[in-house]
């Protein structure tokens, strides 16, 4: 009985290791994942920052070139 007892044993401590091990390999995984999807999501925000902002600037010059065009058309009709 102790010999069979010890094969159980065995047994149950080799699915034991093997479950660790594949526990560990699919949290690596999922971090590695995570990690992958946080850095993306970085770089997407950091693009739309950039594109909005890139906006923004065309917007500014867009209306700062009108708004002297209207300057310049009231002097003239002043002058």
């Amino acid at each position: 009985m102790s010999k069979n007892n010890e094969r159980i044993t065995e047994r149950a401590q080799k699915r034991a290791d093997s479950l660790e091990v594949i526990g560990q390999a699919l949290t690596e995984v999922d971090l590695g994942k995570t990690s992958k999807e946080y850095e993306l999501a970085q770089t997407r925000q950091s693009l739309a920052y950039e594109t909005v902002k890139n906006a923004i600037a065309a917007y500014s010059n867009k209306t700062l070139g009108l708004l002297n065009n209207v300057l310049n058309t009231q002097r003239s009709v002043m002058a």
